[in-house]
């Protein structure tokens, strides 16, 4: 199959990549937010965004840092959750979909360390609604036994930040205090030792 045939659907003119649905970049960014992690040359998915809602980005690092601080979610049910609701755990906020496959293969991964450490850390995977939307992830997360928290971005906690690629993913410490970030994919192994010393780190 030819990897940069072009396909019509849904009215736009999409690549065919290992992105179904969005084009896959290879992303080298200079520096994470705040603290962040110097990254090597890693794989994530840009997005076209399906929402035509305007928000402003924040401004300026301490403002950043408060956003991820205080963002608020919901879940399937529509009830409010909260990232001071998770204080007393490391925290990984992972902004994710269900057609980005750099995000999803490392899912498995994701889950041991959730297992591992499940008194002291917590996935929150966060749909920001690029494409999928509520029932797209509800059904991922019903064909698969991952012990993540699913939430939805109905908030648009994403725009306020300038996210618009994924996997992006924000850590907090367990005082709620944010410490850092991760844009992209370095393969699910490579993943899953990052952020096992970043949970070990802040424990």
């Amino acid at each position: 199959m030819d990897r940069n045939k072009t396909t019509k659907k849904s009215g736009k003119l999409l690549r065919n990549t290992g992105c179904k649905r969005h084009r896959c970049t290879r992303i080298v960014p200079l520096t994470a937010v705040l603290i962040g992690y110097l990254l090597l040359t890693i794989s994530g998915c840009g997005t076209i965004e399906k929402s035509s809602e305007s928000v402003e980005p924040v401004k300026g690092i301490f403002a950043f840092k408060r956003a991820v601080e205080q963002a608020a979610f919901t879940d399937f049910e529509g009830d409010t959750v909260s990232v001071t609701d998770f204080k007393g755990k490391v925290i990984m906020i992972d902004f994710w979909e269900t057609w980005c496959k750099p995000c999803t293969n490392s899912f498995p991964g994701l889950n041991k360390l959730q297992e591992k450490y499940s008194d002291d850390f917590v996935v929150l995977a966060v749909t920001p609604g690029f494409a999928d939307d509520a029932d797209d992830a509800r059904d991922f997360a019903e064909d698969h036994d991952y012990r993540f928290t699913y939430l939805l971005d109905s908030g648009n906690v994403h725009k306020r930040l300038g996210i618009d690629r994924i996997p992006y993913k924000l850590f907090l410490d367990p005082k709620g205090q944010f410490t850092g970030s991760s844009i992209g994919s370095e393969g699910p192994e490579h993943d899953y030792e990052k952020i096992m010393k970043i949970i070990e780190r802040e424990l």
